[in-house]
């Protein structure tokens, strides 16, 4: 068991001796990992700094595998933040039961998801055990607590449906995925100095052959960039992207190092 330590609040160091307690009850051992966060969103560098720490907490025990605490509430106000923010099909396909942290291959595993919070926090009454309240889960600057409140007063869909929607979305993400290498194996070929695809695949799936060139080619973009280079390249337009120059010359699309500027 690893309980973490964001360093946000003076009580996170107590609320992680509390879980250490409990474990020791259940002759379980539990580390605390105390972590420092960087620069940007709190939120989203607490995310990175917390799977980080995880990672290497488990390689140090040759553990492969981490469980988390996420469950179906976490999935539902994921999904409406993310919409909010008008992400894609990768996004609006939510928490996965099963994902693997960068790096090393460590996977993570949810086996919650199914079940909402509150069932979650009779399971903890009914052990005798007064669960830790952070204070954070109330304050309204933070998007997903805004949300929250929201869907407490939306009735209109359930849960479970909203769930459901996402588990499809996942299903449909992995089918782009996997018409995506197919599409890369039999029209996308060359190396670092000259990528080339032929194109006239649907526009998704050849903006993820262009994100894939343009990284071998010059500097890693992401998807965004990539399909305006998809919207350029199939006007017959010549564009730059992260240090490459894409062109069209005939059926294809090819991917070369920008040349070097003149000096003058």
């Amino acid at each position: 068991m690893a309980c973490v330590d964001h360093g946000l609040r003076p009580e996170a160091p107590a609320e992680c001796a509390f879980v250490a307690t409990i474990c020791a009850g259940l002759a379980v051992p539990c580390a605390t990992l105390p972590i420092k966060l960087g620069e940007g969103n709190t939120l989203e560098q607490a995310r990175k700094a917390r799977y980080a720490a995880l990672r290497d907490w488990a390689l140090n025990r040759d553990v492969d595998t981490i469980a988390t605490g996420h469950q179906l509430d976490d999935q539902v106000e994921t999904f409406f933040m993310r919409l909010a923010r008008g992400s894609g099909l990768h996004g609006l396909a939510g928490i996965r039961a099963s994902t693997l942290v960068a790096g090393p291959d460590i996977r993570i595993l949810r086996p919650l998801l199914g079940f909402r919070r509150a069932e979650l926090e009779q399971v903890v009454a009914e052990a005798g055990i007064d669960p830790v309240r952070d204070p954070s889960n109330e304050n309204v600057a933070f998007d997903r607590i805004r949300i929250r409140r929201k869907l407490a007063e939306f009735d209109l869909v359930s849960h479970e449906a909203i769930a459901a929607t996402v588990a499809n979305l996942a299903d449909a993400e992995d089918a782009v995925a996997w018409a995506s290498r197919k599409n890369q194996e039999e029209n996308l070929s060359g190396d670092r100095t000259e990528m080339r695809y032929r194109s006239g695949a649907p526009k998704l799936i050849a903006g993820l052959a262009v994100m894939h060139a343009v990284s071998q080619v010059g500097r890693t973009t992401t998807l965004g960039p990539a399909m305006e280079v998809v919207d350029s390249l199939m006007r017959g337009e010549q564009v730059n992207l992260a240090g490459v120059l894409a062109s069209v010359e005939g059926e294809e699309w090819v991917f070369r190092p920008e040349p070097p500027r003149r000096g003058g």
